[in-house]
């Protein structure tokens, strides 16, 4: 992968005005970001989403939600 394959925004980036858990997630551009955010973050390596997430710290209230989804990779590839 290239840089650019591996530094892409997080979607509390995007969007910081809307909270983790919002319906705003499921529906219109932000399903469209969550999407595409989850569809790069599944192609990085374990070492590569490490680095990431270094990158884009995730802040409080999105902090558990990241985790369960990095694990969920490590675990399932899905």
């Amino acid at each position: 992968m290239t840089p650019l394959d591996t530094d892409f925004p997080a979607p509390w980036e995007t969007f910081p005005e809307i909270p983790c858990g919002s319906i705003h997630w499921r529906m219109g551009p932000g399903e469209d970001v969550m999407l595409e955010w989850w569809r790069s973050v599944k192609r990085l390596t374990a070492e590569e989403r490490r680095a990431w997430h270094q990158r884009h710290t995730p802040p409080p209230e999105w902090a558990e939600w990241v985790q369960r989804g990095f694990t969920r990779i490590e675990e399932r590839g899905t």
